[in-house]
């Protein structure tokens, strides 16, 4: 089970790693959306640690987007959220659930963004906005089949 403010470890020594913290899991429209803390801690003095947010929102088998590649998404569902869609796979069972749910998701990781801004709430705000273009993208690909 994926709890939330359960920091994994990634890879790496006792000093230095890749980690990832689950800060929500919550509903919305049908959708269930993920914010994910990302760290990369190094014992490097030339090298800063970082940390940048990541929103992944599920998809059913049900909707017309399971399955397909983050950028066929973005192309045919014309979806905006910060930098793009980034990421389509199934969940690891580590970061995201790992079941049958199709995991699409956006980083706040480019160049320029800025930690201070991508705040919890931003990511959460991203995530309702994305959750809502997929539900009205769902209804729109629905009625052209049944129409």
């Amino acid at each position: 089970m994926i709890e939330i403010g359960k920091r994994t470890k990634f890879g790496g020594n006792k000093n230095e790693g890749r980690y990832a913290t689950r800060e929500e899991i919550f509903n919305h429209n049908g959708f269930k959306c993920i914010v994910v803390l990302h760290e990369i801690i190094t014992s490097h003095k030339e090298v800063k640690d970082m940390k940048w947010r990541c929103g992944y929102i599920g998809i059913s088998k049900k909707h017309p987007f399971y399955k397909k590649n983050y950028d066929e998404i973005e192309e045919k569902g014309g979806t905006s959220v910060h930098g793009g869609l980034t990421f389509s796979d199934f969940g690891d069972g580590k970061v995201l659930p790992k079941d049958y749910t199709w995991w699409v998701g956006f980083d706040c990781n480019h160049y320029r963004d800025d930690i201070r801004y991508w705040t919890f709430e931003n990511v959460k705000k991203d995530l309702k906005e994305l959750a809502e273009q997929l539900t009205i993208k769902n209804l729109i690909l629905k009625g052209l089949e049944d129409g």
